[in-house]
């Protein structure tokens, strides 16, 4: 969705379907506070797959406000913040590579 015609392949992928990149992420902290806030804190990294190389290497920390004190606003919020980090991780792979990149 965010990265236009680029071709994604969930992990595991067949051999012939190897992409030439990969995200590995680690996420550190996924959860509501008490602040009526969620927080997202991940650690990922953009590798290209041939060599093995490090292209990217980030750590993203994303805060929202929840619209209300309940559980159903957290879930809520807590799913936003992950769309604020699949389009900040988007964002990267557009930076990084052409668009037309497969």
């Amino acid at each position: 969705m965010f990265l236009g015609g680029v071709r994604v392949i969930r992990y595991p992928w067949q051999t012939s379907q190897r992409p030439n990149s990969q995200i590995e992420m680690e996420v550190l902290r996924f959860e509501p506070n008490t602040r009526q806030e969620v927080e997202l804190l991940a650690g990922w990294t953009l590798i290209d797959v041939s060599n093995k190389t490090v292209l990217v290497s980030k750590d993203s920390r994303i805060t929202r406000r929840t619209a209300a004190k309940s559980m159903e606003a957290s879930v809520a919020t807590l799913s936003e913040t992950l769309g604020d980090l699949s389009r900040e991780i988007a964002d990267t792979i557009l930076a990084r590579f052409k668009p037309d990149h497969r």
